[in-house]
């Protein structure tokens, strides 16, 4: 009588180990750009939410007595620092109409530095990026190579790997929203 050997050939302990390595690198591969995706989600909320913390500023600043001329959002020229920054008059000026409307220096500036995720980088060129909401209304000054007849400005941000991009929308009338 044939006695029946019980255990796996190699050949078949071969395509299991292939099949269960492939489908973790698929996983692996997948968990990666899904954590990229999210960090890049990440980083524009906060870019979003720096540009309607600006625009709310600059309503309430309209009750204040010593106010200043407006506040805004500056876009450093290296494609990764961001932060709110407040608008003054020219020094010994009283009004707003000396005012340079966009970031000056660091006495401006309210609050941090903020740097995107390594990730994550503007595409705004090596010019620095001013968005300013003036009160009451908001009126937004948007200084963008000093052109005047500017309508809108596109806040364009992508990963490093050029693989997600998207764009967050200031227009005239202090409209933001994302593209």
């Amino acid at each position: 009588m044939r006695e029946s050997l019980k255990g796996f050939t190699t050949i078949e302990v071969f395509v299991s180990v292939s099949i269960i390595i492939l489908l973790s690198s698929l996983v692996i591969t997948y968990n990666r750009s899904g954590e990229r995706q999210l960090i890049f989600l990440k980083e524009r909320s906060r870019v979003f939410d720096a540009l309607y913390r600006a625009k709310s500023l600059s309503i309430q600043t309209f009750t204040e007595t010593d106010a200043p001329c407006g506040y805004g959002v500056h876009i450093a020229g290296n494609n990764e620092d961001f932060f709110v920054f407040k608008d003054l008059p020219a020094a010994g000026s009283d009004g707003c109409g000396t005012s340079d409307n966009k970031y000056t220096d660091e006495s401006e500036r309210v609050g941090s530095v903020l740097t995107l995720n390594s990730g994550v980088e503007f595409i705004v060129g090596t010019e620095a990026l001013n968005v300013l909401f003036v009160p009451p209304e908001p009126t937004v000054v948007l200084n963008v190579n000093r052109d005047p007849l500017i309508e809108s400005i596109r806040v364009r941000m992508r990963t490093r790997d050029g693989t997600t991009e998207s764009a967050i929308e200031v227009s005239l009338f202090g409209q933001i929203k994302v593209e």
